[in-house]
């Protein structure tokens, strides 16, 4: 490297590492709202075997990612065609790993494993080439989403000032660049009381846990007197955020769009309430889902529409004539939600819990697999956007009400409790009801 470009890079990495240290330092000063419960201390016990430890995996993360922006920083002069290639390459690793899985169960009932090790080469090489691509697509996505939220005025900078009507007049916000890692999640293992849909504890474990292991342990979560699941996640918002790499362009723009919102919350009243309730967290999570997708899908209209639009398309299969349309599947999850709510606001216990047994058989006559259907299924994946969650509709209000994606950040930023959404709601004339 010659003398004339060490000092800039050297000001940029500085740049880089005092982000990651500021945004790092800050998830760890956000105060807790309450300290470890019993029931997360058991929760840790159940899981020591199996945990995921997110601080190991910082560090190394950081560390190396500190490395790769100072020494060798992927170009994004290929622009888009890297972030399409890796998603096409990902989709094949997604049906050679299901291909591989299928042929190891029925290992005992042939006579080779020659397919398992054949597909397991193939497997091989294509995460291969992921692992190349990886670094420069993870810089050309966040480089395009911060574009955007430049574009819409969400951010100009890691710390700007904003005047105050009185002193000091000027206040600092800090801002977070776009910053993610693609690659395979932890698991979590979320649980519910039995008689309310609300989470009261969770844990990281390993990802790729077998059957066996996943069954354990949730029988011994159960034994604590609540039900229990462990699921796959979409993201995490640590810092940097995981985001799996098995989707489509278009979930993987939404998804770094999301967790960039709980990194931007983080810093503010609403991310800071988060843990205060499973209220705060339905509103969290809504607010980081509408935000990921307003960005995401301006991304892809701006940035690869264009590109699918010439790619070939495969032919849709026809379906008989005869055969009705399969209903939806979150249109059914809210229905059989509210339904479970009945039965549990009249303390029917096990009215729900028989309810759900026949609801999880329904859903399987219609072609949907739910392994476990619970009030941990339906906490978890009820506190997200097109859900049966109660604050929705009043969040998707004030983003109409707010115009520009900026100001709705801004303002509902400032949320603290439930009641703190619908003062927002009457202060712009809207009943919040």
């Amino acid at each position: 490297m010659g003398q004339f470009g060490l000092a800039p890079v050297r000001r940029r990495a500085l740049r880089r590492a005092l982000t990651f240290l500021w945004v790092f330092l800050a998830t760890l000063l956000v105060p807790s709202a309450r300290p470890p419960s019993t029931l997360d201390w058991r929760l840790a016990e159940i899981t020591r075997a199996s945990g995921f430890d997110l601080w190991s995996w910082e560090l190394h993360t950081l560390s190396n990612r500190l490395a790769l922006s100072t020494f060798d920083r992927p170009s994004t002069a290929v622009g888009s065609s890297v972030v399409i290639r890796y998603a096409r390459l990902s989709r094949e690793a997604a049906i050679a790993r299901r291909e591989r899985d299928d042929q190891w169960a029925r290992r005992g009932l042939v006579s080779t494993t020659d397919d398992v090790a054949q597909v397991q080469t193939r497997l091989d090489a294509i995460d291969a080439q992921l692992d190349r691509l990886r670094p420069s697509v993870e810089t050309t996505v966040a480089s395009q989403i911060d574009d955007e939220l430049r574009r819409q005025h969400v951010r100009s900078g890691l710390l700007t000032w904003r005047e105050e009507a009185g002193f000091p007049f000027l206040r600092p916000e800090v801002v977070p660049g776009v910053f993610f890692q693609l690659g395979s999640l932890p698991e979590l293992l979320v649980v519910a009381p039995r008689d309310r849909i609300e989470l009261i504890g969770s844990a990281l474990v390993q990802p790729s846990l077998s059957p066996g292991q996943i069954d354990a342990l949730e029988n011994q979560a159960d034994g604590l007197d609540v039900s229990s699941i462990v699921t796959g996640i979409g993201g995490l918002a640590a810092y940097p955020s995981m985001v799996p790499d098995d989707g489509s362009v278009s979930d993987l723009l939404i998804t770094v769009s999301h967790e960039w919102t709980h990194h931007y919350l983080a810093l503010r009243p609403l991310g800071m309430a988060y843990f205060n309730s499973y209220s705060m967290r339905e509103i969290n999570e809504t607010v980081a889902d509408m935000v990921g997708h307003e960005v995401g899908q301006a991304v892809y209209e701006r940035d690869y529409a264009e590109s699918a639009a010439r790619s070939p398309r495969q032919a849709p299969v026809p379906s008989p004539t005869s055969s009705p349309p399969r209903p939806d599947f979150w249109t059914l999850m809210r229905g059989i939600r509210v339904t479970v709510e009945g039965y549990l606001a009249r303390r029917d216990v096990a009215g729900a819990d028989a309810y759900m047994v026949r609801a999880r058989q329904d859903l399987a006559r219609d072609g949907y697999y739910v392994r476990r259907l619970n009030t941990a299924y339906l906490a978890f994946f009820g506190s997200y956007a097109a859900t049966a969650n109660p604050y929705e509709a009043k969040l998707r209000r004030l983003r109409a009400q707010s115009g520009s994606l900026a100001v709705f950040l801004e303002r509902v930023s400032t949320v603290s409790t439930p009641s703190d959404l619908d003062r927002l709601l009457r202060d712009s004339g809207t009943n919040p009801s």
